[in-house]
């Protein structure tokens, strides 16, 4: 599960320096750069797991959309956010756009624990946003896990 962790993180660095070409983009990078380099530094020497720990579990996933696939894809994620939303383990689900590039979005996910997030995935709304996934539209997906250690539900 480790191993799977940390080349998700890789993948995060890639699209991290490809992000930070653009100046305006400069200060996420660079506090995305330090969140990286936290996590591979615990995920290196050995921190316990998040199933050994209380902190809530948080998901940021960052997408990049193709144009035409925009407006169905912000109808999916409304029906995700909403139904995530209702789930007893699920404490926050927010859809962002980006102000500049209207075909990027990020998730923002915190989760009571591990099993629901698994729960979560076995739901119809997920099936909605799995589904558009697989019909095509989604250009790149670059996702963050982390333990929400400062977090008030």
């Amino acid at each position: 599960k480790n191993r799977g962790e940390i080349i998700i993180i890789n993948e995060s660095i890639e699209f991290g320096k490809r992000y930070s070409d653009n100046p305006t983009n400069a200060a996420f990078t660079r506090t995305s750069s330090a969140v990286l380099s936290s996590a591979i530094q615990r995920r290196t020497m050995g921190a316990s797991s998040s199933s050994e720990n209380s902190y809530p579990r948080t998901n940021i996933v960052i997408l990049e959309i193709e144009e035409s696939r925009v407006e169905k894809f912000r109808q999916v994620a409304e029906i995700d956010a909403k139904g995530s939303r209702a789930e007893a383990g699920c404490y926050r689900f927010d859809v962002l756009q980006d102000k500049e590039q209207a075909n990027k979005f990020v998730f923002y996910e915190v989760y009571k624990d591990d099993d629901a997030i698994a729960f979560h995935k076995t739901t119809s709304h997920y099936k909605a946003w799995a589904d558009f996934k697989k019909e095509g539209g989604v250009i790149s997906q670059t996702v963050l896990q982390t333990d929400a250690i400062e977090f008030e539900p």
